[in-house]
């Protein structure tokens, strides 16, 4: 199905859904709910599926027990009330081509008004055997016209709040689809064309009604990827910007790397080794290093920090290493111990439950440079801890960490 109608005068993609014929206050306020308050909203909205009924039968071939559509003619239309338990009903006796079927609606939210007699409409719905007779129960149905929009079509289904249907969704998102192509298109032409990208405004359009589901998760697919797109560039450029930034360089001394490496009681694997030597080459660089050190449990992650905090000290820094736990901080202070320790660089530890005699001494060391490989869980973000020069900050499990606190460690040094 196409868009046949247009938006009405003065509208644009900023234009609040308050003013949208039916959209009254009860409504907007279940608009609000689903986030949607203005028009840019609404067309962004997109069916979480679709309803293919394209595919009509004749009364004749009905079969119980399916989903099925039929073109047929209202023969007559009645509503009635259940006299025990007061149900409200409306049934319909429908046919083509001298077959008749009967439709009933009950048991509903919203009772349909009796079906006008003699009125072509599409019907669709379960199908089953009712008093020697077939029936639909509780159909969907839709006057029969040029184009459909509801039934007998490719009819897009929403997320929904309680008060508000597809079928409302769809009737207020036709005419405003004539404003898709004022929203701005992000992809440059020339991605576009490598990719073989339709047109945002396209996509708008086809993913709300396409011709078929397939065109319409093809459009779903375009949406997607500026979406993605937007969020890959955003990253590249503060990816960028901190590169653009000063950063604490660290030299790379291979041969304490060697003998560090020498010194241990195994052999590091391959990814150790990539992962050490990408590690160390960004620490030596003029610009701030940001890095993902991802492995399993168990796979050698420690190990790899604890190379490139000897390198900090040997470069005349501190090295922080932050746990979300006091289990986890203790954990890593006793492996940091038994690799670095030989090699004059023992961890000192800063946890909640630090007395306040320690935690003393642990805060004027750092502050006067003394100590140069902390560990320690939220307690080194604490406003008293300062550290005099630190160079390399290490957060374990930084997801459990927001952004704030990684970087209230990252600003304890003026060194970073």
């Amino acid at each position: 199905m196409t868009a046949t109608t247009t938006a009405p005068p003065g509208f644009g993609v900023d234009t609040p859904v308050s003013r949208i014929t039916g959209v009254g206050p009860k409504q907007l306020e279940r608009l609000e709910r689903l986030g949607i308050t203005t028009v840019r909203d609404l067309l962004f909205h997109l069916p979480r599926r679709y309803d293919d009924t394209r595919e009509l039968v004749g009364l004749a071939q009905l079969r119980p027990g399916d989903t099925q559509t039929a073109r047929v003619r209202v023969r007559s239309s009645m509503k009635r009330r259940t006299p025990k338990k007061g149900i409200n009903i409306v049934e319909a006796s429908l046919e083509d081509e001298g077959d008749i079927v009967t439709a009933v609606w009950f048991n509903l939210k919203f009772i349909p008004r009796p079906l006008q007699t003699g009125s072509e409409i599409i019907v669709s719905g379960p199908v089953k055997w009712s008093n020697g007779g077939l029936e639909f129960v509780n159909p969907k149905y839709e006057y029969a016209r040029d184009e459909q929009h509801h039934v007998g079509t490719v009819a897009p289904v929403y997320s929904v709040t309680e008060g508000l249907t597809s079928k409302q969704l769809r009737d207020w998102v036709e005419p405003l689809l004539t404003l898709a192509s004022a929203v701005p298109d992000a992809i440059p032409d020339q991605v576009r064309g490598e990719e073989r990208l339709m047109p945002l405004a396209s996509a708008l359009r086809q993913v709300h009604f396409p011709a078929t589901p397939q065109e319409g998760d093809v459009a779903r697919e375009r949406i997607a990827f500026e979406e993605l797109f937007l969020l890959q560039l955003a990253a590249e450029r503060a990816r960028r910007r901190r590169q653009s930034g000063r950063g604490v360089v660290v030299p790379y001394d291979v041969e304490v790397a060697r003998a560090f490496v020498a010194s241990l009681p195994f052999k590091l694997t391959d990814g150790q080794r990539v992962a050490a030597h990408e590690i160390l080459t960004d620490m030596a660089a003029t610009g701030p290093m940001n890095r993902l050190l991802q492995g399993d449990v168990g796979s050698g992650k420690t190990v790899v920090a604890a190379m490139a905090a000897l390198m900090a000290h040997r470069a005349g820094l501190q090295a922080a290493v932050m746990a979300p736990t006091e289990i986890l901080a203790r954990q890593h202070a006793a492996t940091l111990d038994r690799l670095l320790t030989p090699h004059g660089l023992p961890p000192r530890l800063l946890v909640g439950s630090t007395g306040a005699r320690a935690r003393r001494e642990v805060i004027d060391a750092l502050a006067s440079g003394h100590d140069a490989l902390i560990v320690g869980t939220h307690a080194l973000i604490e406003d008293d801890v300062a550290m005099e020069n630190l160079g390399l900050a290490v957060v374990d499990e930084q997801h459990r960490f927001g952004v704030a606190q990684r970087q209230k460690l990252r600003q304890k040094s003026g060194a970073m």
